[in-house]
């Protein structure tokens, strides 16, 4: 493990690898109290908050709802995102989108498929 592979390798000020002064044996990442592994991250697909769009089924009939997120959830490798509206995996990319363009597309998609 180095700095390169720490979360905030790219704006740390210390770079404990890097450092060599008067004698002073190498500094390993693994004792710095920064260091954050960061394959141990993962990158969310919006933040809290944002507005989202996500394709439900309200009286029978298949429609879009803007929302906004509320939270996140890990199921297995999937994130997926928690909005206000009850949706079975609420599954990025699947039902819910960061644009009402995108959640038109998936559901016309869906409709020609049913057809």
């Amino acid at each position: 493990m180095t700095c390169k592979d720490c979360l905030h390798y790219e704006a740390c000020d210390r770079l404990a690898d890097t450092y060599f002064g008067n004698g002073i044996a190498q500094v390993k990442a693994r004792i710095c109290k920064q260091f954050s592994d960061k394959s141990e991250w993962m990158h969310l697909p919006c933040k809290y908050g944002d507005r989202v769009f996500s394709v439900v089924v309200i009286g029978g009939e298949t429609t879009i709802v803007a929302d906004r997120v509320s939270g996140f959830i890990i199921v297995g490798d999937t994130v997926n995102v928690i909005t206000n509206w009850y949706l079975d995996g609420v599954t990025w990319g699947y039902n819910t989108f960061p644009t009402q363009e995108e959640a038109e597309k998936a559901l016309e998609e869906r409709k020609k498929n049913h057809e």
